[in-house]
C-alpha cells in the first residue's frame, strides 16, 4: 500500500510539472478560454468583386456548387448577372461568416442569395470547423462573431469533461504545438539533404496524398466516412439543431437586408435505400422555410439526375453539370424576376 502511495505521490507530481512546463512554454492562460482563438483581420475579397459587378444574385457552397452548376449558362438564361462563391470543402459554418462579413456589408447587396447544401449541413455548425478547415473560418471572422461562432461552432460539441481538460489541463490544451514539436524534426530534417524547405515538403505532401491521387472508391469512403456527422440521431433532429445553427442568423440578415433566401438541396449518392429520417428533416426544414419567406428548393429525388450523371457519390460530372444547370434554371425563371 506503502509502494502504491508513493507511485501515486510520483505520478501526480509528474502530472503537475509537465502542466506548469505547458502553462509556462507555451504562455497559456488559466483557465484556458474554450474554443480556437480567432484574429483581428476579416479577409474582404467577396466583398469587393461585388462591389465591382454589382450582381444580382449570388450562390454560395462547396465543391458541389463549382461541378454541378455553370454559372456563366445560368447568368446568361436568366439574363441575371450573378457572383459565385465555390469553397470546396467548406460547411455552414463558413457559408455564414462570408454571408455576414462579405455579402451583407456591401452597399447594394444582391436581390437574391442561393445557398447550395447537402442533408443536414445548414444545421451542423460543427462540421468541416477543425484542422485544415479552421484557417478559412479565422480569415472571414470578425472579433465580434467571436462569442457565437465559438459557442455554436466550437464548445457546444465538447463534453464536460473536454471542457475541463481543455479550460485545466494544459497538456491537452497545448497538445497540437506539442504534436508539431515531435512531428517537425521528423517531417522536415530529412529533406534538408535535398535542399527541400518546410513549404517544398508541405506542398510535396499535399500533392502526394491529395484527392487527385486517390481511388475513387477509397475517396468516396472517406468522404463518407467524414460525413457521418451529419447524419447522427442528434444531427437529424431538426427542430433541436436549428437554434443551435447559424440558419436564423442567415434568416435575420437577408430580412434586415431585403435578400431573398434561397436553400437548395442537391441530390447525392449517399443512401440508395430510403432514409426517413433525412426526409423527416427536410420536411421541418421546409416548414421553417415557409414560416420565415426562404425559397426550398429540394432535388434530392428528381429522377432527371439519375446515377450515371456523378463522378463519385457526391459530384456530377461534366453531363451532370450541364443537365442540374439546365433544371435550375428551368426552376428559378419562376422565381427571379
Amino acid at each position: 500500500m506503502k509502494t502504491f502511495r508513493q507511485y501515486l505521490i510520483i505520478l501526480l507530481s509528474c502530472f503537475l510539472a509537465l502542466n506548469l512546463y505547458a502553462l509556462k512554454r507555451y504562455t497559456l492562460l488559466y483557465p484556458f478560454p474554450l474554443g480556437p482563438k480567432l484574429d483581428n483581420a476579416v479577409r474582404q475579397n467577396h466583398a469587393k468583386a461585388i462591389i465591382e459587378t454589382r450582381p444580382k444574385m449570388v450562390l454560395i457552397g462547396d465543391s458541389t456548387l463549382i461541378q454541378g452548376v455553370d454559372t456563366p449558362q445560368l447568368s446568361e438564361q436568366l439574363n441575371t448577372p450573378l457572383y459565385s462563391i465555390g469553397l470546396p470543402g467548406s460547411a455552414s459554418t463558413l457559408w455564414y461568416l462570408i454571408i455576414k462579413n462579405n455579402v451583407m456589408t456591401v452597399p447594394d447587396p444582391p436581390e437574391y442569395l442561393l445557398i447550395f447544401f447537402r442533408d443536414t449541413m445548414l444545421t451542423t455548425p460543427g462540421y468541416r470547423v477543425q484542422g485544415q478547415y479552421f484557417g478559412p473560418i479565422d480569415e472571414y471572422s470578425r472579433p465580434k462573431d467571436d462569442k457565437l461562432l465559438i459557442e455554436r461552432a466550437f464548445v457546444s460539441l465538447m463534453n464536460p469533461l473536454e471542457r475541463f481538460a481543455e479550460a485545466c489541463i494544459h497538456m491537452y490544451t497545448a497538445r497540437t504545438q506539442i504534436r508539431e514539436q515531435i512531428e517537425s524534426p521528423v517531417r522536415y530534417v530529412p529533406a534538408q539533404i535535398t535542399r527541400c524547405d518546410s513549404k517544398c515538403v508541405n506542398g510535396s505532401l499535399s500533392y502526394i496524398f491529395g484527392d487527385s491521387n486517390m481511388n475513387v472508391q477509397a475517396l468516396n469512403d472517406a468522404i463518407f466516412a467524414a460525413d457521418e456527422t451529419l447524419y447522427t440521431r442528434r444531427a437529424l433532429d431538426f427542430e433541436n439543431q436549428v437554434n443551435k445553427s447559424f440558419l436564423p442568423e442567415l434568416v435575420r440578415l437577408s430580412q434586415e437586408n431585403n435578400v431573398q433566401l434561397i436553400l437548395i438541396h442537391i441530390k447525392t449518392l449517399q443512401f440508395t435505400q430510403p432514409f426517413p429520417a433525412l426526409d423527416n428533416y427536410l420536411n421541418s426544414l421546409k416548414a421553417y422555410g415557409q414560416a420565415n419567406n426562404i425559397i426550398v428548393l429540394d432535388f434530392a429525388h428528381d429522377p432527371r439526375l439519375s446515377p450515371e450523371l456523378y463522378a463519385d457519390n457526391l459530384h456530377l460530372n461534366v453531363q451532370g453539370k450541364i443537365i442540374f444547370t439546365n433544371i435550375l434554371i428551368e426552376t428559378l425563371k419562376s422565381i427571379v424576376h
